[in-house]
């Protein structure tokens, strides 16, 4: 072949290179943008629904924003917590729900230079000092409040004490046993503040329980209970139905099998209970018990 022929060959085989390699920059598509990522707003006094930034949401509310719009996500979802403490009176719990779809997430975080505290701690006002020499302050919390800590100012704090001497107490299998009596007082008078918060379960009583093993067996139970205490439950006619004891230092639950003193089956109706606690004094309450036909498979 005559060497003009080869260049030019050569220069055509190279220009069909070229354009083959144009034509691939131009047929391949672009990376689409990322989506932008969506705020919603919260702070410890917002409410509503609107989450925005000029209205936001409690914690609460935002949840529920979030997983109103999870099932369709285009984007990424934040939620923005203002500065300041959230109280809450339960727990705020996350589950699948509450995850991002489609490829995006879902992620919660301060707002700029901000430090918000989520707690359950319930805040205590209205001290005042009832003892200046020693430094102690009292403040009323209302009956059913059994914490174990107590901060101020962000600081773990002392709380009410007294000193215990090995000889104030005696040891046994089933625990320790005060002897004083000025520490048997103060035990009487917690007990007298923790009456209130006997309760039977479950009340109504509909013809079976969650304590049951069998369908012959019968079960509910008094919660919350002191270490020793006598039960006494009456019919509303006044008459004593049933006798219980409790004198299992272990355990704050007493059961009953809704059996009578007499060993038979209490029937449907309105009982009225009657606990009394030595040295601390008692308390009453009524429960309601459905029971379910009796069935005699023989005569």
């Amino acid at each position: 072949m005559p060497l003009l022929a080869r260049v030019r060959q050569r220069s055509l085989i190279a220009g069909l290179g070229l354009s083959a390699a144009a034509a691939a920059a131009v047929v391949v598509p672009a990376s689409p943008a990322a989506a932008a990522t969506t705020t919603l707003y919260a702070s410890p006094t917002g409410g509503g629904t609107t989450c925005s930034s000029a209205q936001p949401c409690s914690l609460g509310g935002a949840q529920a924003a979030v997983r109103s719009a999870v099932g369709g996500m285009t984007g990424d979802l934040a939620v923005q917590l203002a500065d300041g403490v959230y109280r809450l009176s339960a727990p705020l719990r996350f589950t699948a729900a509450d995850s991002g779809t489609n490829g995006h997430t879902v992620s919660w975080q301060a707002a700029p230079s901000a430090h918000p505290i989520v707690t359950g701690a319930r805040q205590v006002t209205g001290w005042r000092q009832t003892d200046a020499g020693r430094n102690i302050w009292q403040a009323s919390v209302g009956a059913g409040l059994d914490s174990r800590q107590l901060y101020v100012n962000g600081s773990p704090a002392t709380r009410a004490r007294t000193q215990v001497n090995r000889s104030d107490f005696s040891a046994n299998g089933a625990g320790l046993r005060f002897t004083t009596s000025a520490l048997q007082r103060s035990i009487a008078s917690l007990q007298q503040s923790n009456l209130d918060r006997i309760r039977v379960v479950p009340n109504p009583y509909y013809s079976r329980s969650a304590y049951e093993i069998t369908q012959f067996n019968r079960v509910v139970r008094f919660v919350n209970m002191p270490e020793q205490c006598t039960v006494r439950i009456f019919n509303m006619a006044g008459r004593l139905v049933r006798t219980l004891q409790k004198t299992d230092a272990s355990t704050s639950i007493l059961q009953w099998d809704l059996m009578t003193d007499n060993r038979l089956p209490v029937g449907s109706g309105v009982y009225i209970y009657h606990v009394d606690v030595p040295n601390a004094g008692s308390t009453t309450g009524r429960m309601v018990v459905f029971m379910e036909k009796e069935r005699l498979n023989s005569f």
